[in-house]
């Protein structure tokens, strides 16, 4: 059994240039929401999309950018570190039984809004923790397609809320 990690479904149809092979397994596994070096990459990537939350697998859809960086041999040599490492910290074997940990939301990050507060950070906290520890760990949460909501003030002080749509395929499920 090869090591339990936050893993994310896959999405088969990312064109990936051949010289930057592996930027979407790091899309698509979880670890970015905690290995500062592999979120520099991605805020690199589209620094836009960054910072308007946009998830790995969304950014790596940018074709033109992809293209643009995939001539580039700083970045074909970022992205294969990145990988490697990432391939280092999953060869580890966890040993003995997985616990499952089901929880109603998982706060892993800001593009994925599966969280309305402490509760969800706490399970986030949890799964990050047992990857890191290399605990055979199994979390089981639910997909909320409208996400959690955002509270907002309107020009006449009334409360009101915003609930996002999230998009399966740009979401790092």
């Amino acid at each position: 059994m090869s090591r339990i990690s936050i893993k994310t479904l896959g999405h088969p149809n990312l064109p990936i240039p051949p010289a930057l092979a592996g930027l979407d397994e790091l899309a698509l596994n979880l670890r970015w929401t905690w290995d500062h070096a592999t979120q520099e990459l991605f805020r690199d990537i589209d620094p836009w999309a960054w910072g308007k939350k946009v998830a790995p697998i969304g950014i790596i859809q940018n074709q033109y950018r992809l293209n643009e960086i995939s001539h580039d041999g700083v970045w074909q040599k970022r992205v294969s570190d990145l990988v490697a490492d990432l391939h280092r910290y999953l060869a580890a074997e966890p040993e003995g039984p997985p616990t499952a940990y089901f929880c109603a939301e998982f706060g892993l990050h800001e593009s994925f809004a599966l969280y309305s507060g402490g509760l969800g950070i706490l399970a986030g906290d949890h799964c990050k923790e047992a990857s890191d520890l290399n605990l055979p760990f199994v979390a089981v949460g639910l997909f909320y397609r409208r996400g959690f909501f955002q509270q907002v003030v309107d020009s006449s002080g009334r409360q009101e809320h915003i609930s996002p749509t999230l998009d399966p395929n740009l979401s790092p499920i």
